[in-house]
């Protein structure tokens, strides 16, 4: 079932993201700025993707600034198949 409007706390996936490489985590790749594209990577993990299961989500990507301003910078529906990689090697 697809949830629009739903809380944050209620999300059944979330990542947060820093300026380092961590795994399963994300990463802000480029910065960029005023006229500038950003580059950003979010790692889902085996564990994640077992959560999720092969479904339709709505998503949304979220920033926060350090003023506590939060912006919405994509929203949409994935739709995650299963058995697509079984292998990282």
């Amino acid at each position: 079932m697809v949830r629009y409007n739903q809380p944050d706390t209620d999300a059944r996936l979330q990542k947060r993201i820093t300026t380092t490489g961590v795994p399963g985590t994300g990463q802000i790749v480029e910065a960029g700025g005023p006229g500038t594209d950003g580059d950003l990577r979010f790692d889902l993990t085996q564990a994640d993707t077992t959560l999720l299961g092969a479904k339709r989500y709505v998503h949304d990507i979220q920033i926060k600034l350090a003023t506590g301003k939060i912006y919405t910078i994509e929203k949409g529906t994935i739709q995650l198949a299963p058995g697509v990689t079984e292998t990282t090697t």
